[in-house]
């Protein structure tokens, strides 16, 4: 987590550094860390399991696709993804209508 002083996570900085390098052992990482915290804010947001599948699957193609727009001196790895998550969620129930 970052620290109040606005030091990002040491971890997140790795993490970020490791995806733009292009390592799929980093991707892994960071599902197997946060795949079921995404998945419960896509849940959440859409209220279906499959949309929060899709949602999930989503968030992580993004990342692995363009890793560069986290910026772990902003937010913490777990908050950046969540905020995708629900945005995503939120983009799916406005396809719905």
């Amino acid at each position: 987590m970052t620290d109040v002083s606005g030091i990002p996570d040491g971890n997140d900085v790795r993490i970020r550094d490791a995806l733009v390098a292009g390592s799929e052992e980093a991707l892994a990482e960071v599902y197997d860390t946060h795949g079921p915290i995404v998945y419960g804010m896509a849940l959440q947001v859409t209220r279906d399991r499959g949309a929060a599948e899709d949602v999930v699957q989503e968030v992580f193609v993004d990342l692995w696709q363009r890793p560069e727009r986290f910026d772990p001196h902003r937010a913490p790895l777990r908050h950046w993804l969540c905020m995708i998550a629900r945005r995503r969620g939120i983009d799916w129930i406005r396809r719905r209508r």
